[in-house]
């Protein structure tokens, strides 16, 4: 839980509970916290704690609730750390439009927002009602979509995600910004997004480091433990990593944002760091084990398109079916479905027409369905077959992958295999 203090300044390392409480609740309440696991007594408090939260608040601080990230308060540092870090987190993640977000503990509801004017189904799921009221109301108040036409696609849940079955195979990705050190089970509810996630479903964790012990951050988080009751317990990095794995999460990566404006002094660049705020983040990404991306809902379509040069007819008869043997690779991050039976987002490979020259004439040659799915990497072959133009002359003819519905593979970048036929 926040006000206006900046999210890394607020974490409180299970090393030093037990210190902690004997300042808060004496020494007695201290003999609790020796182990790590916090019982069914104690956790219900921080969780009523972190449902009460808001009405805790002086005014301005809930006022603020609303407003966040935007600060009137001349707290621009704040305020310019959370476009970093937004920005950040759209850029490794690097979902497609529409893509499912879930926002765990998502408080008042800015992250949900941005999420959703970027073009995502966001659904944000946080334990206090009151929070959820917030993040509503600044949701309803926005008149404008990702597109014309359009509404934000975002929704909330009252719940607690630690005991809520958040459904499986929903989530393209699943977020927890400043979030993950309020629960009582991290564990738990790790298990619960792995499950929500779709496969090859990404998680982005941001949290604070633990504090140095008798360091004023700690005697600032002793304070706000005091003051709000939630829990705050935060990871070392290898602890963090530890739980992840513990779940199943794979391809962990740890980052470290470091954001900047430079100095230009002619063609040179001079970096300086010296009013720049000192990195306090455990940032991972990882994944639920699997792919993500298949193309129902693609990320990168690129193919490479193989044929025997010698099996192209140098000349064929009008209106003749040609026959050609082709192999094809996935190049992409892609999983090519093959099922023709769907009415879109199924691969063919299809048939664009040219003129001599090599100006568009048609694309409604036919298409080949691939015999199977096709995972990124692996090759697959098949028969091509297509009918010759009726009218004699020199075409130019260029064979591609077709995401039916969705795109051809050259509009994505990839490149088709062209060739040229004599049709007498």
């Amino acid at each position: 839980m926040y006000a206006r203090y900046l999210t890394s300044l607020r974490r409180i390392p299970k090393l030093i509970i037990k210190r902690l409480t004997i300042q808060i609740r004496t020494k007695k309440g201290a003999e609790k916290y020796k182990t790590a696991v916090i019982d069914k007594k104690e956790a219900k408090k921080y969780k009523t704690a972190a449902i009460n939260y808001p009405k805790r608040l002086e005014p301005w601080s809930n006022y603020y609730l609303f407003i966040k990230p935007f600060d009137n308060a001349g707290h621009k540092d704040y305020s310019a750390l959370f476009f970093y870090h937004f920005a950040n987190i759209i850029k490794i993640l690097e979902l497609p439009q529409k893509a499912k977000i879930l926002d765990v503990a998502c408080g008042p509801g800015w992250l949900c927002e941005f999420l959703g004017r970027s073009g995502y189904d966001v659904t944000g799921i946080d334990i206090s009602p009151d929070m959820i009221n917030i993040a509503k109301e600044r949701i309803q108040a926005i008149k404008f979509g990702p597109q014309k036409g359009h509404s934000l696609q975002i929704k909330f849940l009252v719940e607690d995600a630690e005991n809520t079955d958040l459904g499986s195979e929903l989530y393209h990705a699943a977020i927890f910004y400043d979030a993950l050190h309020h629960f009582t089970e991290p564990l738990a509810i790790l298990e619960r997004v792995l499950a929500s996630l779709k496969s090859g479903g990404k998680l982005y964790i941001q949290e604070g480091i633990k504090p140095a012990p008798g360091s004023e951050l700690e005697q600032h988080l002793i304070k706000e433990m005091n003051q709000f009751g939630t829990l705050e317990k935060p990871f070392d990095q290898s602890e963090l990593f530890g739980i992840l794995k513990k779940v199943g999460f794979v391809n962990l990566q740890a980052y470290e944002a470091v954001n900047l404006i430079v100095k230009r002094e002619g063609r040179k660049i001079e970096p300086s760091l010296r009013n720049s705020m000192v990195p306090m983040t455990n940032t991972v990404v990882a994944r639920k084990p699997g792919n993500l991306y298949d193309s129902q809902f693609p990320h990168q379509l690129k193919a490479r398109i193989s044929i025997d040069k010698e099996s192209i007819p140098q000349i064929v008869l009008a209106g003749a079916v040609l026959q050609l043997e082709v192999s094809l690779k996935n190049e992409g991050d892609t999983l090519w479905l093959s099922d023709p039976n769907s009415t879109t987002g199924f691969v063919t490979i299809g048939t664009k027409l040219l003129d001599e020259r090599r100006q568009f004439l048609s694309d409604a040659l036919e298409r080949s369905n691939l015999p199977h799915n096709v995972s990124p990497g692996q090759t697959v072959a098949l028969t091509h077959r297509f009918t010759a133009p009726t009218k004699p002359g020199l075409y130019w003819i260029k064979l591609d992958l077709v995401d039916e519905q969705i795109a051809w593979f050259e509009d994505e970048g990839s490149q088709p295999l062209i060739f040229s036929i004599q049709v007498r």
